[in-house]
């Protein structure tokens, strides 16, 4: 039981998504179930999570938006950031999943869904989401924290990898094409990313097509981790080439 209140203030946060999403956020309403929303999060450059599609449900609740909307992380078995659980929980002030100032907490008369999207990119899939862990936050800027911070993002490059493969083996629905065409377009510079880290470049140095602002006094990444990226990108390879051949035969079929 909804109201109309309710449904008209879900069609102001379609039309404010309609025009402020940015390039690296998509999103898909359904007509006949207004409650539901599917959004997908490119990684951005220079992040563990370059290139990765990061998919998201959300649900309005009857009460919305007297309360925030409910968040579920398609997580596929990885653990990839401290905010978002195994159980596809996200961890976040806006949410009213975390403890925040008042300005971070969700206010009825001015908050958002583009608001969470935004939020969810630049505060969990950053560069170092290590600090994201409480904890550990104090540490941040110092020698000892920058270096876990360093082999935290290679562990999370090589598990965003395989959510890249889960992604393209079992794509949401409502995404299968959206899934292909990122990644038939992404693919080149995915495996430049790999084999540059491989030739001794640092991670983060990285953005699309090549590596710039490489400062060559700085640490190479580890051999753990060179030494994982080979089976990794045969493994994304491998689903690549599947794709293409069904792709080619697709082509063929139409053509003749």
């Amino acid at each position: 039981q909804t109201s109309k209140k309710w449904a008209k203030r879900i069609q102001d946060e379609w039309r404010i998504l309609e025009k402020n999403l940015p390039d690296s956020i998509y999103v898909r309403a359904y007509e006949s179930r207004m409650d539901l929303l599917r959004a997908v999060i490119v990684g951005a450059d220079g992040t563990p999570y370059s290139d990765g599609l990061f998919f998201f449900d959300i649900s309005f609740p009857v009460e919305y938006p007297s309360v925030p909307p409910e968040v579920h992380y398609h997580v596929g078995g990885l653990d990839i950031n401290p905010n978002l659980y195994s159980n596809g929980y996200v961890c976040l002030s806006l949410l009213g999943t975390w403890s925040g100032s008042h300005n971070e907490n969700w206010q009825p008369s001015f908050s958002n869904v583009l608001q969470v999207l935004l939020s969810i990119q630049a505060l969990l899939l950053n560069e170092k989401p290590y600090f994201n862990e409480p904890s550990y936050e104090d540490f941040k800027g110092t020698p000892e924290g920058e270096i876990e911070s360093l082999e935290y993002n290679e562990e999370i490059f090589l598990l965003s990898l395989k959510t890249m493969d889960y992604s393209m083996r079992r794509p949401p629905k409502h995404f299968k094409d959206f899934v292909k065409d990122h990644f038939h377009s992404r693919a080149k510079d995915i495996m430049v990313t790999c084999k540059a880290y491989m030739s001794g470049a640092q991670f983060g140095c990285l953005v699309k097509g090549g590596i710039q602002d490489l400062n060559r006094g700085a640490k190479s990444c580890s051999p753990n981790f060179t030494g994982s990226l080979p089976a990794h990108m045969d493994m994304l390879g491998n689903v690549y080439q599947t794709w293409s051949k069904r792709i080619m035969k697709g082509i063929y079929f139409k053509l003749f």
